[in-house]
């Protein structure tokens, strides 16, 4: 009988044990100083020369977020409950002031603070109102510690990111500091030290800057170890080591070495440091100069006290070895990489809807061979959802294969094999492609890729106004050489907000080995520059030029309508749908076919009107202006098999389109998510490369043109855009 009764009991006690701790997790701890009641509202009344926005970040005092907090268990649309705490707002009310006087307002005063409580709605709002006061600004600046070495004191000084005059701040001081350890290690001092203090009299708004220098011996790189491998040889490694044994010491060397390792893509940790810092990493070292927080303890120093310390650290520090031994530490990635996703893109005059599955492998065939694999499947909708003139299937598998350190250092060979179904207006093409070139970079800034690329072009469904243009051609091949010439100094593909890019891309198609239809030479040259102004919300201020010609070497053979230039969409002249900024054909139903020649200017102007909205990322206004033209001739040059003349970059700008437009952008993980509306400024009623001729030719006298309301080119053309996806236009 007990051995019956005895699981029942157990299951019991277990039920008893379960219910009880099920219960005590029930019950929440409060904070000191929590309450029941919502922050409503958090507003700062006075501040004019900080980021208030940057001041409520950093606040432990959130406001409620409303809705989302009924859906807190949603991904990004959910967010927790904010409660208001009395202890965590007076600490709140500290850091406002902290905040203030590490960017030299030491005088900053809260005037008022106040709580208003409704008891109704269990809300309170909080509003403070700050007296700024006046700013400290730097008045000397003083390095020692140099002497006896070949560095030009006043040089450094003229280098550095404070100067007398200029408003004082902690980060500023901080940075002064890592600048000149940065310089020095330039110069091969491995183990450059800088101190300092920073002497402040609030009262007359005095900040004195002494800073002392241990350049340390002039060192050398010593040996390399690898640590961490499993699977890669280490000769891979070996070879993206940007430094040799004996050369100059130099930190932009080991930086290069870390991207070049993480360039592999093999990697998911790549550490490069020196076998001292390595050792202070793991904590098995714990040396006079980097244990203690020098920063806090040379508050309670006097100028002797630092100079004295400072001394006694170099004298120490004398007999380190000038030969630096490296130790590059990694950790392999996944062998396997998975990703799925789906996408969308809507535009006036195509919709489209997407699936991914993407897999990759770093080390496929051995040898760092990577292999990717990028597909999408999805249906497109030309010009819309709701109208559409042609609609299906599209498509995108595109396997690609790369070779690092082939046959050295930074040259890596590529390969890649395309199949792509697109839907246009007028037609669908199914493009399966092969691709083989080599790409290296140099200087880290600088792309130069060259490539054999081979098509088979299958057009399908296409429309009978294009099949009677005398610009159609059928089912075609296609072979070219390409070259990209890339110089990017901006500081983010995917969301640049400083920096320029300068880009060449020349394509020669001809018949290489007996395969290619088709013989044209295509040159596209583009720029961008992007501009930071302290407008007092981040601001940036973006330029883009893009000019572009096809030039006809093949007599007798037009260039095909796909490969022909267009401008329109989302990446050219936004308030104009994708391709229509072209030519059309010259009967039936507007079907866009091309240009020989295209110029494109754009200038954009973002500001950040939201910090990390909805706790994702930061939302952004877009303001912009763009300008674009086509020609049907060639830029500048004439060609033997050209029948068509040439035209003039004067003659481009004379006959512009203009756009206007803004929009909203949103920073998130996965990119910038945009939407934007444009409105077309020209008239192009008047505009011969919009008007269709009553007696079937491609231009005509205005006089031979269809009346505006019945012609399908005019109709085509909304005078407007709209334009939802990721990614911005330049």
């Amino acid at each position: 009988m007990r051995t019956r009764i005895c699981p029942y009991i157990l299951l019991a006690f277990s039920v008893l044990v379960l219910g009880c701790g099920g219960a005590e997790k029930k019950r929440s701890y409060k904070l000191p100083g929590q309450t029941d009641y919502r922050v409503e509202e958090v507003v700062l009344k006075g501040v004019e020369s900080v980021d208030d926005d940057e001041i409520i970040e950093g606040l432990v005092t959130k406001e409620d977020p409303g809705w989302r907090g009924d859906i807190s268990e949603f991904p990004i649309l959910g967010a927790e409950r904010k409660y208001f705490n009395y202890v965590e707002w007076e600490r709140d009310l500290q850091r406002i002031l902290t905040y203030y006087k590490e960017r030299g307002y030491f005088d900053v005063r809260i005037v008022s603070k106040n709580i208003i409580q409704d008891d109704k709605t269990k809300t309170v709002r909080l509003s403070v109102t700050i007296r700024e006061g006046e700013p400290t600004g730097f008045t000397a600046i003083d390095v020692l510690g140099l002497d006896g070495t070949d560095i030009d004191v006043e040089s450094l000084k003229n280098d550095l990111p404070i100067s007398v005059g200029t408003k004082f701040s902690q980060a500023r001081y901080l940075a002064a500091k890592n600048a000149i350890t940065l310089s020095l290690k330039r110069r091969s001092y491995a183990y450059a030290q800088v101190k300092g203090r920073v002497t402040v009299d609030p009262q007359d708004r005095i900040a004195e800057v002494l800073l002392f220098v241990d350049p340390g011996p002039k060192c050398f790189f010593g040996k390399v170890t690898v640590e961490g491998l499993e699977d890669v040889d280490e000769k891979y490694i070996r070879t993206a080591v940007a430094f040799k044994e004996g050369d100059p010491y130099d930190p932009d060397l080991v930086d290069e070495t870390q991207e070049d390792i993480y360039d592999l893509r093999a990697f998911s940790v790549v550490k490069v440091l020196t076998q001292r810092e390595m050792m202070e990493l793991e904590g098995s070292e714990q040396e006079e100069d980097s244990a203690p927080d020098e920063d806090a303890e040379e508050e309670t120093l006097g100028i002797s006290s630092i100079l004295d310390q400072a001394q006694d650290s170099a004298e120490k520090r004398s007999e380190l070895d000038p030969v630096v031994p490296f130790v590059i530490r990694v950790k392999e990635a996944k062998s396997w990489n998975l990703r799925v996703g789906v996408a969308g893109e809507v535009e006036i005059n195509r919709m489209s809807f997407s699936g991914r599955a993407d897999w990759s492998n770093p080390n496929f065939f051995g040898g760092l061979q990577r292999v990717e694999h990028l597909n999408s499947v999805g249906y497109a909708w030309a010009p819309t959802f709701f109208d559409p003139i042609n609609d299906g299937v599209i498509l995108d598998s595109d396997l690609r294969y790369t070779k690092p350190q082939f046959f050295e250092r930074l040259t890596n060979l590529k390969g890649r094999l395309r199949f792509e179904r697109e839907v246009y207006q007028g037609y669908e093409q199914n493009t399966p492609s092969f691709r083989i070139g080599l790409a290296r970079e140099f200087f880290n800034h600088l792309l130069i890729d060259i490539s054999y690329n081979l098509s088979l072009n299958i057009l399908t469904n296409v429309d009978e106004s294009l099949i009677d243009s005398d610009v159609f051609v059928e089912d075609y091949r296609l072979e070219y050489l390409e070259q990209l010439i890339r110089l990017d100094f901006r500081d983010d593909a995917l969301n640049p907000r400083f920096g320029f890019m300068l880009e060449t891309i020349f394509q020669e198609a001809s018949s290489y080995f007996g395969l290619g239809q088709r013989d044209y030479f295509k040159v596209i040259v583009g720029a961008e520059t992007y501009f930071p102004l302290d407008l007092g919300v981040p601001h940036t201020l973006g330029f883009r030029a893009r000019l572009g010609s096809i030039y006809a070497v093949g007599a007798g053979k037009d260039v095909p309508v796909s490969e022909k230039l267009y401008g329109g969409g989302s990446n050219s002249l936004r308030s104009f749908g994708r391709q229509e900024v072209s030519y059309f054909t010259s009967s039936g139903r507007a079907i866009p076919i091309g240009a020989l020649t295209k110029l494109d200017l754009s200038v954009e102007s973002r500001w950040r009107i939201s910090r990390n909205a909805l706790d994702v990322g930061d939302l952004w206004f877009v303001g912009f202006f763009d300008m674009s033209s086509v020609s049907d001739r060639q830029f500048t040059f004439d060609t033997p098999a050209n029948n068509r003349g040439t035209v003039e970059i004067g003659t481009l700008f004379d006959t512009l389109l203009y756009g206007v437009g803004g929009g909203l952008f949103w920073e998130t993980p996965i990119g910038p998510i945009r939407f934007d509306f444009a409105y077309t400024l020209s008239d192009i009623t008047n505009d011969e490369r919009f008007r269709r001729c009553t007696n079937g030719e491609t231009t005509c006298d205005s006089s031979l043109w269809v009346p505006v309301d019945e012609d399908p080119i005019q109709d085509r053309i909304a005078g407007y855009n709209f334009y939802i996806g990721i990614g911005h236009s330049f």
